[in-house]
């Protein structure tokens, strides 16, 4: 019985593949096979593989043109035996017990997956790793329990602290769950396994999580973590974006809906992350029609009601959005500025309403509203006119209080006083003083309240 199949992908891996295979190769573990996918390699990479293949007879090889890591993962992941499924990259290698000790806490534990951690070093032993995010890698000082978790019962408790990784060479998953929810990856493009991960948890796993380091994640100039974006990193983002979407338009769990919009911001700021490169470098008009593409796809879905109301209330959402539209908007032509701009802005008074979906002014909670000038009046004139009446009880605040000052005959309250009032939201309702009010708020309210600030998108309303 083969109790492993380890798929390696290659694409001109000739300088680090046979460290890689040896390690495969030394493993404790014996009933495995290798399958190494040659995704159109044009270095000497062939050769090494043809080698190791005449003399180890379980080691398959695929030879294909170059699809790119989720294509040649999948190919691997047709013809694999194993009672269990190792993804490996071939510029890495891993821990010499790696197999035997994955498949001893999967059996015994009857997991559909298990997760470890990473070492990370420099191909150059002088390398500067700082910029790299050591934590990424390593989960070990976090005290997760070494037991049995429902996928989704891990992912909230652990996502906010970052411990979800996307990294497929961090797991080892029993095939007959991947076959079965057809968890294969999304193919010739960048972050194929970010929709991937996201898939796998939302399948309701049975999962684990072991304290070990037994990867050896290598930095090199030509890693993937190291390589100056192109277009091919922009249409990459804009396909798995366009999946996540697409996957949020359809859901009805709620908790998918919650997992989606957390892969969805992440997402979102990875784009930025490029187009900040891309802005530096000067390369933005190189790639107009890419970025152009972005914001058509960002824009189209979230005018669409079936993604509207599942980003109700998410200010996040909504503000990078705003911040992508800000970053591109130098590449427009007056006509395309207003052709996005009216997305939100115009007749279409639904628009406008899905912003003010994240204050809560139709629920029975108590609001308070720091700032009480014309921005204030503004604001509250434009709920009414495009949503209606407003039912919370509003408490109103400023930093200095004059005696006997009052907005719209109620009593005005220092900010300081804000604690004592339990409130459920403050509102911070200041255009040129947002910063210092939050930081008040902030301070004053600590964890009871949940504080808002208006979105940069309502803004251009006001």
């Amino acid at each position: 019985m083969i109790k492993t199949s380890v798929i390696i992908p290659v694409y001109n891996a000739e300088e680090y593949l046979e460290e890689c295979l040896q390690s495969v190769i030394s493993q404790t573990q014996r009933e495995m096979e290798i399958i190494i996918v040659n995704d159109g390699s044009v270095d000497k990479s062939a050769e090494i593989i043809e080698s190791y293949q005449n003399k180890y007879s379980y080691i398959k090889t695929i030879n294909q043109s170059n699809q790119k890591l989720g294509a040649a993962r999948n190919a691997g992941l047709k013809i694999a035996e194993g009672e269990y499924i190792y993804f490996l990259d071939a510029d890495d290698y891993i821990d010499s017990q790696l197999l035997e000790k994955c498949y001893e806490v999967s059996t015994a534990r009857q997991l559909d997956f298990l997760m470890f951690d990473s070492h990370i070093f420099a191909e150059k032993e002088d390398r500067d790793l700082s910029a790299f995010k050591l934590e990424n890698y390593d989960r070990s000082d976090l005290n997760i329990p070494d037991r049995k978790f429902i996928g989704k019962d891990f992912w909230f408790k652990y996502h906010t602290l970052k411990v979800i990784y996307t990294n497929a060479y961090l797991l080892y998953i029993r095939k007959e769950f991947l076959i079965s929810n057809n968890l294969y990856f999304e193919e010739g493009v960048f972050y194929e396994d970010n929709d991937w991960i996201i898939r796998m948890f939302q399948a309701d796993p049975v999962i684990s999580y072991i304290n070990k380091k037994l990867y050896y994640r290598r930095i090199h100039s030509n890693s993937i973590m190291t390589v100056s974006y192109n277009n091919i990193h922009l249409i990459s983002i804009i396909k798995i974006c366009e999946k996540i979407l697409k996957m949020l338009e359809t859901e009805k769990d709620p908790e998918n809906i919650i997992m989606n919009k957390e892969m969805l911001i992440s997402l979102l700021y990875r784009y930025i992350s490029i187009n900040n490169f891309m802005i530096e470098n000067e390369e933005l008009d190189n790639y107009k029609e890419n970025i152009l593409d972005f914001l058509s796809l960002i824009f189209s879905f979230v005018n669409k009601n079936e993604v509207v109301s599942k980003i109700e209330g998410n200010e996040e959402i909504l503000n990078l959005i705003n911040d992508i539209f800000n970053l591109d908007k130098i590449l427009l032509t007056n006509n395309e500025k207003i052709h996005f701009t009216n997305l939100y802005k115009g007749n279409d008074e639904e628009k406008i309403k899905r912003i003010f979906w994240i204050f809560p002014f139709d629920k029975d909670v108590k609001i308070g509203i720091y700032g009480t000038g014309k921005y204030c009046d503004l604001f509250l004139a434009a709920y009414r006119e495009f949503v209606g009446e407003i039912s919370a009880n509003l408490i109103y605040f400023n930093t200095e209080v004059m005696p006997g000052e009052k907005y719209n005959e109620s009593e005005i309250y220092k900010i300081e006083e804000a604690e004592r009032m339990e409130l459920d939201y403050l509102i911070i309702c200041s255009l040129k003083y947002a910063k210092e009010l939050t930081e008040n708020a902030e301070k004053t309210c600590k964890n009871k309240t949940v504080v808002l600030t208006i979105p940069s998108l309502l803004k251009e309303y006001l």
